[in-house]
């Protein structure tokens, strides 16, 4: 965050935490909480984003209590624990390759060799929506890929009662805008038609994770058609279902370290940022050959002291002689 020209700071009872946000506040960091939060304080993120047009960048600990189900309903979508396994042999291994068009998508440069994003559960749309409606545009920005096992025993491979699946491992929420929520209202039709083609869709025996995929190809062209919104008329939150992934055991693996600083310099539209990596220190290492190494033991061994013996010797004599000589 400090190569990114931001000013970390914590966000405790000093500053105000549960009841109020800092209004110096750019972008919150919440990662992998273990316990769940209060309603004040959902309540203080929730208003941080809807009303201030906050931005949240949060990762999600599978172990802990805390699954931030009260924010994805706005979106229809749920968290689920998982596990989940990629990597044969490998329990809580995915190497994530599939990624979906997005401005955080375009800016890795090296998407191709994945992220490494182990010990993560993954996210489901809802089978029942709750009451208050969607508030927040959900689009699935990174996915396992169909190899994925559902691993219930964590085993790392694939046993009787499980099956492979390509689950939604990040997802990015935004406010939706006035304009949007007008046409939403003065097109009614346009949901009911999109409930019809759900029926249709499972008429014909589609599964639910090819109705998920038509669904998301639909959310696909909304958000390429607005990728240009000023970030700050929208409330942005990228949510991810696993936080090993940017600890320091995993972040420069893959395209880890891309993935996140896209992710939170997309909050700013100024994704320039992401694709300078940090110089690394370089250490020059040299290589001996068999013979080489042979010389140097020689070398080592007989060589120079023999030599140093030989001066010693040499020294000596010669302070005798003269020692002689003045006697």
């Amino acid at each position: 965050m400090s190569f990114l020209n931001f000013k970390v700071k914590g966000l405790g009872i000093a500053e105000g935490w549960p009841t109020r946000i800092p209004e110096d506040a750019d972008v919150l960091m919440i990662a992998g909480p273990t316990v769940a939060f209060s309603k004040e304080a959902q309540s203080s993120l929730i208003d941080f984003v809807e009303k201030k047009k906050g931005k949240i960048f949060i990762t999600i600990d599978p172990k802990g209590t805390e699954n931030f189900g009260w924010l994805l309903e706005k979106s229809g979508y749920e968290f689920v624990k998982g596990p989940i396994s990629q990597v044969q042999g490998q329990a809580g291994m995915v190497l994530a390759k599939s990624f979906k068009k997005h401005p955080i998508e375009e800016a890795l440069t090296r998407k191709d060799t994945g992220t490494m994003f182990p010990f993560a559960g993954y996210f489901v749309p809802q089978t029942n929506q709750g009451p208050g409606g969607k508030n927040l545009e959900a689009y699935p920005l990174m996915e396992s890929g169909g190899d994925a096992i559902l691993d219930k025993n964590n085993n790392g491979k694939l046993d009787a009662g499980e099956e492979r699946r390509n689950v939604i491992l990040g997802m990015v929420l935004k406010t939706v805008l006035k304009v949007q929520k007008e046409s939403a209202a003065a097109n009614p039709k346009t949901d009911e038609s999109k409930q019809g083609l759900q029926k249709d869709l499972n008429s014909t025996g589609l599964n639910s994770d090819q109705e998920v995929v038509s669904q998301n190809s639909e959310i696909q062209k909304d958000i390429s058609q607005n990728t240009n919104v000023d970030s700050k008329e929208e409330g942005r939150v990228v949510i991810f279902s696993g936080t090993s992934w940017i600890t320091d055991q995993f972040i420069s693996y893959g395209v880890n370290y891309e993935l996140a600083t896209s992710s939170i310099t997309w909050m700013y539209q100024d994704l320039s940022l992401s694709s300078i990596q940090p110089k690394k220190e370089e250490v020059n290492t040299v290589s001996l050959t068999d013979v080489q190494k042979r010389v140097v033991w020689i070398l080592g061994m007989f060589i120079f002291p023999g030599l140093i013996a030989f001066v010693s010797a040499a020294m000596l004599i010669q302070k005798r002689r003269k020692e002689g000589q003045e006697s």
